[in-house]
């Protein structure tokens, strides 16, 4: 007869699944600003004892393995968006398993403020098959927490310095922007410099679109006085030495007087 397959069993076998999943992703070319080394065993031992833990229903020494990673791992971004996510996603577990009211409301108030934390890092990500409650509260604190930002100007390609961070160039955009006020300051070569504010409201889009005046300086200088004086100096100069066919406008000089006679 044969023998039913215990939980704890396809635990283990969705969590291999996940680790070889997470691992699978590390293959791929590092994006711009990751660091290029890879975790490797190590990693993929310990986050295969996070699962096990809570599927085993050992919820804190599951979040106490977390915590120790994401300080181990400090240098590698793809590996801590993990982490924290995975931190989430634990906390949320405990909470459904947890039947004592007071417990259960603290570990929410818990959940809250570790998904607001996750999403100040990572405002886009998800938490993926299996969660859908993480994934609705994220949803509802991105809502709350981000506004979408535009910055158009004239002329293109100025630089966009926020708070006084550059975040890139002109035109910019970035869909999930902190909410509240912002100082925004355009920068572009032989264009003046312009500083205005941006509010950025929950779950709205804020455009913003800013001119840049051109800097009047040692090229307007020649286009507008030098040139147009040199000009004049020039035709001065051909009225003054030109004449008609090589001859003066000097008066002739007077006759000699006749020689007298006797």
């Amino acid at each position: 007869m044969r023998q039913p397959i215990k939980r704890s069993a396809i635990h283990k076998v969705t969590a291999l699944a996940s680790v070889v999943a997470l691992l699978s992703t590390l293959t791929t070319p590092a994006p711009l600003g990751a660091v290029s080394e890879r975790p490797g065993e190590e990693y993929a031992t310990r986050i295969q004892d996070v699962y096990a833990s809570r599927s085993e229903g050992d919820y804190e020494r599951a979040l106490r393995e977390i915590k120790d990673m994401i300080a181990d791992f400090a240098n590698a971004d793809d590996i801590l968006r993990e982490l924290h996510n995975e931190l989430v996603k634990t906390i949320h577990q405990q909470r459904n398993a947890t039947q004592d009211p007071a417990k259960r409301a603290r570990l929410e108030a818990e959940r809250e403020d570790q998904a607001r934390e996750t999403l100040r890092l990572y405002p886009d990500i998800k938490a993926g098959v299996g969660y859908a409650g993480v994934d609705a509260l994220y949803d509802g604190l991105r809502a709350e927490m981000f506004g979408e930002l535009r910055i158009i100007t004239s002329p293109d390609s100025c630089e966009v310095m926020i708070d006084e961070t550059l975040r890139g160039r002109s035109p910019f955009y970035e869909q999930y922007f902190p909410i509240g006020a912002h100082t925004v300051r355009v920068i572009k070569s032989q264009y003046e410099e312009k500083e205005v504010t941006v509010d950025v409201e929950p779950a709205g889009t804020h455009t913003r679109e800013i001119a840049l005046k051109k800097i009047r300086g040692y090229g307007w200088w020649l286009s507008w006085v030098v040139i147009p004086v040199a000009a004049g100096v020039g035709v001065i100069l051909a009225l003054t030495l030109g004449g008609s066919d090589g001859q003066t406008d000097e008066p002739p000089l007077p006759e000699p007087p006749a020689p007298p006679t006797n």
